[in-house]
């Protein structure tokens, strides 16, 4: 007689004998489906089966977008607004907002404890880069060999913590301020200091190096000074925008460093300020004209929507 044996566990953490799982899966008849992320109608089964009362639309919602559907967070959503006596009403999605980071955040970085250290490792580099992540950057900021990082963010894709392929990334951005706050204010600034002298030897743009170091710490360093000089100066110049070069130059006098003079650092800061507000006045015309024209022909938005931390050229 035929008979089908379903299957699951739970991939990217230790199995209870790994040889058997191997030798299921080996089997020519054996059919391994990976599940997508689920839906927001999932989520909301999910929701009627642990929650008890009426389920309103924007709960469900709340709690899809809190946990980008990944059913383990899913399910430690629920299961923390169940132990709070919390019921899927309209009132309580607030709710799920303020619950959701911490309870995203503690199961996280408890899963990810229980793959390896450097399986931590590569988690918090993968944090600190960003958008500039690259498995041989990860390498070096973590610690670790290239095959050793690889073999981590597989583990860590199978968790659903990393999305599946390169670039290395976060399923949910929630997943990322979860491992990023999972480090101390001191160990986020050494890191991200690490991360701009990592990028600066690779010639990386510059708005690339200076949004690193705008979050690391001042240590009296004229080469530092000198790139975010250099970062402002080239936001100023390629893209007309002076609030990434004041805050670009407020770092560079933060660092303190002996040469150029404090005195060179202010007067830049204070042209570069004053670019900013001479702007202002003509924004307002700008906008109030934008209004005028809008009360005569159709409304068309706006296509055009720059970063002063993304736009200068790379080094020469």
């Amino acid at each position: 007689m035929p008979a089908l044996v379903i299957a699951a566990r739970r991939t990217g953490e230790a199995q209870a004998d790994e040889s058997i799982v191997a030798e299921l899966m080996a089997s020519e008849r054996a059919r391994t489906v990976h599940p997508d992320a689920l839906s927001a109608d999932e989520v909301e089964t999910i929701v009627r089966a642990r929650l008890p009362g009426a389920v309103d639309p924007s709960f469900v919602d709340a709690c899809h977008r809190a946990t980008g559907g990944v059913p383990f967070l899913v399910h430690e959503l629920l299961g923390a607004l169940h132990a709070d006596r919390v019921e899927p009403t309209a009132d309580a999605a607030a709710r799920v907002a303020e619950t959701g980071p911490g309870t995203v955040a503690h199961a996280t970085a408890l899963r990810i404890s229980r793959v390896s250290p450097s399986a931590v490792s590569v988690a918090r580099a993968v944090a600190i880069l960003g958008p500039h992540t690259r498995v041989d950057r990860v390498a070096a900021l973590a610690g670790v060999e290239q095959p050793e990082v690889q073999a981590a963010a597989d583990a860590l894709m199978d968790m659903d913590i990393l999305v599946a392929g390169p670039p290395l990334a976060f399923v949910h951005p929630l997943v990322h301020r979860a491992v990023y706050d999972d480090m101390s204010a001191g160990q986020r600034a050494v890191a991200h200091g690490r991360a701009a002298e990592l990028l600066h030897a690779q010639q990386a743009p510059l708005d690339e190096i200076a949004a690193h170091l705008l979050q690391s710490e001042p240590a009296g360093r004229s080469e530092v000074v000198e790139v975010l000089r250099d970062a402002a100066a080239a936001t100023t110049n390629s893209r007309g925008a002076p609030a990434g070069a004041v805050a670009y130059l407020r770092r560079a006098v933060e660092e303190g460093a002996s040469t150029p003079s404090r005195g060179v650092l202010l007067h830049e800061l204070g042209m570069a300020a004053s670019r900013t507000t001479a702007r202002r006045p003509r924004a307002s015309a700008c906008a109030a004209a934008a209004r005028d024209r809008s009360s005569t022909s159709p409304t068309r938005p706006s296509t055009e929507r720059t970063s002063p931390l993304r736009s200068s050229p790379p080094r020469t």
